[in-house]
């Protein structure tokens, strides 16, 4: 059985006799195997603050709270089939102060972990929390500040490793008032099933991930929306024969790069890219596509979104060249960033 409540202020309790939780939540508890809950930490105190073993059926559970929490939380102590949890801030408040390892958790059998726009947790804080979670096969980190704060200091001393090995997709995605180095959240890290990772927001690119990403040998599915040097995504792809998607919007191929993937000698499955393109290199990227096109041992690329810097208008050559492939069969968009020149 599943459940979704949620409890806001608003509601007329005595006209219910007893508060929402008490009167829709409590008498099933016994039941329920996915229960959605959201409130302010008053409204959500008789359910979070129930004894251990309530929730014995309970696998799944996505929390929604609106401030912190006050009370210690007991519910969800020996949780025995629990193996996915999502905890999101409702809102956004300056006085929200809780970390999530406060809600007692069975961190160690979580095999799905969600943490949505959570703000009280920085790079270290999330590294402790995957130090707690041997067993997680998907994990999501949207990590964002509430308030503007001091820069995080870098790790002093160098972090033992962290074993994830079943592992298979990991997004991280960090919106802070300063960079946080990728290392600094990925480098603890071993990965050896990983299949999809994606990193957005403020992080700063660290070689070091490197070898984070590719252990496994096994990568399908890459998305760094920050910006990554294009000597290390030629690295990343030599090192990534499973690829089927990369998406680098902030990032450019080296020339080198781009024959090596027109030849089919790295990422022979990749058929959906996303990249940054310099104007004069536009061309050497159609190339590539029809290069990859002809040839019967690799994938066809045929999802392209390609970000355009240039200093003058999109040339009707460009989009003949575009629209002839899409009329071939590709999937072909053209973002272009069109940038002022002129003296001011």
């Amino acid at each position: 059985m599943s459940l979704n409540v949620s409890v806001t202020p608003d509601w007329d309790v005595p006209a219910l006799g007893c508060s929402p939780i008490s009167c829709f939540v409590i008498p099933l508890i016994g039941r329920l195997k996915e229960l959605v809950v959201e409130g302010d930490s008053v409204h959500l105190e008789p359910f979070l603050t129930l004894p251990k073993g309530t929730v014995e059926w309970l696998e799944a559970i996505q929390l929604i709270i609106h401030d912190s929490l006050y009370y210690p939380v007991t519910v969800f102590e020996t949780a025995g089939r629990l193996r996915r949890v999502t905890l999101c801030h409702g809102t956004v408040s300056s006085f929200i102060t809780d970390n999530p390892l406060d809600y007692r958790l069975p961190w160690a059998q979580l095999e799905d972990l969600e943490l949505r726009h959570w703000r009280t947790i920085d790079a270290d804080k999330g590294v402790a929390l995957l130090r707690q979670c041997p067993s997680l096969v998907r994990c999501s980190l949207n990590i964002t500040a509430a308030v503007a704060g001091p820069r995080s200091l870098p790790i002093q001393q160098p972090q033992s490793p962290i074993v994830l090995q079943y592992m298979k997709s990991l997004s991280v995605t960090i919106r802070l008032f300063s960079l946080t180095s990728a290392n600094h959240i990925l480098g603890p890290l071993i990965l050896p099933s990983l299949i999809q990772m994606t990193l957005h927001g403020s992080i700063q690119w660290s070689s070091e991930v490197v070898a984070v990403l590719t252990l496994s040998g096994s990568l399908k599915m890459l998305t760094l929306g920050i910006p990554v040097p294009a000597l290390e995504i030629d690295t990343i792809i030599r090192k990534a024969p499973s690829l089927e998607l990369l998406h680098v919007p902030q990032s450019t191929f080296l020339a080198s790069t781009l024959q090596l993937i027109s030849s089919g000698e790295v990422v022979p499955k990749l058929d959906n890219l996303q990249c940054n393109v310099n104007e004069g290199m536009l061309d050497a990227h159609f190339d590539l596509l029809e290069s990859r096109g002809a040839l019967q041992s690799c994938t066809k690329i045929t999802t392209v979104e390609f970000f355009v810097l240039t200093c003058s208008t999109y040339s009707l050559y460009h989009g003949g060249r575009a629209e002839k492939l899409i009329k071939q069969g590709w999937n072909i968009m053209i973002t272009i960033d069109l940038v002022d020149d002129s003296d001011e």
